[in-house]
């Protein structure tokens, strides 16, 4: 066949592999094109059950097989609590999430490797477990993700990992936010690294200034399994409050909106634990949209 034509296949030859030749493109010394195998696959029965159990890495946060999206504004924690995940996981640590054992892999586009090892030393203390606790990176920043998606798949494979995280779709370089075909081109990349197994992804991702909805695409939260919200605030000793909204989720009962506090000192991070709004009283007197506090704010001055 050549470019344009269409490949009909009959009912009884559903299930047999066809070989084509692209003649667009130069092929070898005995056909004008390069081979091309094309498959198809039998649709099959599939029986119900509704008391399958969904396997979860993170309680009410990450099923098996499924993809987060963590997002928040700039500057307010989010890659701490997704490294914390990734070593909770790692670790088999329920320090402050319910978790199950497995590899987990966090792949760092955004920042250099001396600051991923010092925030990684930071964050295993916090968890009260020993600093020099290894955890598997890939560090690439600069790179897209399309353009590392071979090397992960050896990767996770090479080392069983069950549980990714992505720092962060902002750096996966494959064009504007808003263009669906950005969000569907990482979303599908996420997907593939996780296809047909119980291995989850996170991923970091950005909220617009107006903090109403995860920056870009409305794809980006259509291909998640669970989409989390972060809101910030600090208290009086300046510990730095972490609430993880649930915006929606597949399979799972929504989040009850944990406070994480997380306290630091002259060397970075120093604990993790579970607080309250009760503890920061900022979050009570913050629910409302950006745009709103500055309509608010202009009205009264």
């Amino acid at each position: 066949p050549t470019k344009g034509c269409l490949l009909e296949v009959s009912p009884e030859n559903v299930g047999t592999r066809y070989l084509l030749f692209d003649h667009t493109q130069p092929g070898n010394a005995n056909q004008t094109g390069n081979l091309i195998s094309v498959s198809t696959k039998n649709a099959e029965d599939v029986i119900g059950d509704p008391l399958l159990e969904v396997g979860e890495w993170i309680k009410n946060i990450a099923p098996c097989g499924g993809g987060v999206i963590l997002s928040g504004l700039p500057k307010r924690g989010k890659s701490f609590l997704a490294m914390a995940m990734a070593v909770s996981v790692d670790a088999g640590c329920s320090e402050i999430w319910n978790v199950k054992q497995g590899p987990a892999l966090y792949v760092n586009l955004e920042r250099s490797q001396n600051s991923m090892i010092k925030r990684l030393g930071c964050v295993n203390q916090a968890l009260n477990l020993p600093a020099e606790r290894p955890l598997a990176f890939l560090n690439v920043r600069g790179h897209t993700l399309s353009s590392i998606k071979n090397n992960l798949k050896q990767i996770i494979k090479a080392r069983g990992i069950k549980f990714i995280v992505l720092d962060s779709i902002s750096r996966a370089g494959e064009g504007s936010l808003v263009e669906d075909k950005t969000a569907l081109a990482v979303t599908d990349t996420l997907n593939s690294l996780i296809e047909e197994s119980d291995c989850s992804w996170l991923a970091i991702a950005h909220r617009g200034y107006s903090n109403e909805h995860t920056y870009g695409s409305i794809h980006f939260v259509g291909a998640a399994d669970v989409i989390l919200a972060t809101e910030s605030v600090y208290n009086a000793n300046k510990d730095l409050g972490i609430k993880i909204i649930s915006e929606g989720q597949n399979d799972l009962p929504p989040l009850d909106s944990p406070v994480i506090k997380l306290e630091f000192d002259d060397w970075g991070l120093k604990t993790m634990s579970h607080s309250s709004e009760d503890e920061f009283p900022d979050f009570k007197d913050d629910n409302r949209a950006a745009k709103d506090k500055i309509r608010d704010y202009l009205l009264s001055n």
